[in-house]
């Protein structure tokens, strides 16, 4: 479980600059429980990067909307994810 609560920001970045690297193209990258924002912060560095979030705390996910502006925060839990969006993201955060 690589869940931004429990890992630094310099293994997220590691993680993030290894898959950019490795020429893997990442289009769409979905963080289901966002927590602080490390891997959004991590992956919207790159700017053709489409991140999705979901944060179920109001409080927190407000703050990641106004922290992340380009980034689509959806303040609600994952299992609300759009039956259109299964199976349509590059990378997921887990």
């Amino acid at each position: 479980d690589w869940s931004s609560d429990v890992c630094s920001s310099d293994l997220i970045d590691a993680i993030s600059a290894s898959l950019r690297e490795s020429g893997l193209n990442i289009e769409k990258f979905l963080e289901p429980s966002a927590g602080i924002g490390s891997f959004i912060q991590s992956f919207s560095e790159s700017q053709s990067i489409n991140v999705t979030a979901y944060e179920k705390d109001l409080l927190t996910g407000k703050v990641l909307k106004q922290l992340y502006p380009k980034s689509n925060i959806r303040i609600s839990g994952f299992e609300e994810i759009p039956e259109k969006e299964q199976n349509s993201y590059d990378v997921v955060a887990s």
